[in-house]
């Protein structure tokens, strides 16, 4: 017997997704994102990326207001990047300059 994945949440506007690098394409780095607008009304059960537009959210509440649009992966989105109303994306760590 095959294990079912688990079931997609919703993404409606003003969804909150925390975003390694591996869940969306060609982004750098973690992203926490509040979702305006998803690309389907529907996310299929076959798809592997979804496409997401939204608004970056810093990891002391400030929302960029420069609209992202970026591919996430659907599995990221199964196992725990949507995240409770009013997460906040983790500080990261600065790089020390290059000399």
């Amino acid at each position: 017997m095959v294990n079912a994945p688990p079931p997609m949440p919703r993404l409606t506007p003003g969804t909150i997704l925390g975003l390694h690098e591996r869940d969306y394409r060609y982004g750098v780095g973690y992203l926490g994102l509040r979702v305006r607008e998803v690309g389907v009304d529907r996310i299929d059960t076959a798809a592997e990326w979804v496409l997401v537009r939204g608004h970056r959210l810093t990891h002391d509440g400030r929302v960029d207001a420069r609209e992202l649009e970026i591919l996430v992966n659907v599995a990221a989105l199964r196992e725990g990047a949507v995240k409770p109303t009013g997460w906040l994306p983790p500080v990261t760590a600065v790089a020390p300059p290059r000399r």
